[in-house]
């Protein structure tokens, strides 16, 4: 995810088999330059789909894990749980996710690795489905994961 403001760009991983009481997330600066990470912090919530608005603050989704919407902190990596999805253990069950911001709307996209498209409503955390990604009129496979969304 790029922060606009700053033009940095930051990555964020994370590990579903290490154990809740440890580091699950972990948060990077790249230089775009030369590709180079450097690590920022991490949090032990487990969050994947990174994505900052125009307005800097940034943004994680889970739905392997928790099925929840995140604050991230660009400075340590720590997380702070906005709230629940509110999808079903079915739709929010063991898939990794991207996220992306409409630029012009402020609307948050949020992309499962199967294809399957939500908004994201960062005040409360609940995803409101929007498509299916298909081709031919086939759903695409799975392990899908970076979004951007562009005007």
């Amino acid at each position: 995810a790029v922060h606009r403001g700053t033009g940095t760009v930051y990555d964020l991983q994370a590990d579903d088999e290490l154990p809740a009481s440890t580091a699950r997330s972990f948060l990077y600066k790249i230089n775009p330059a030369n590709g180079r990470a450097t690590f920022v912090g991490f949090d032990s919530e487990y969050a994947d789909g990174l994505a900052i608005d125009n307005a800097g603050r940034a943004f994680a989704t889970d739905f392997r894990i928790s099925c929840s919407l995140f604050r991230v902190n660009l400075s340590d990596g720590r997380l702070s749980r906005i709230g629940s999805l509110g999808l079903n253990q079915e739709n929010c069950t063991g898939f990794d996710s991207g996220a992306g911001f409409h630029d012009s709307s402020g609307t948050l996209y949020a992309l499962r690795e199967d294809g399957t498209i939500y908004t994201v409503n960062t005040s409360t955390g609940r995803a409101t489905f929007k498509a299916v990604i298909k081709k031919g009129g086939v759903r695409v496979p799975g392990d899908l994961e970076g979004l951007d969304v562009r005007d």
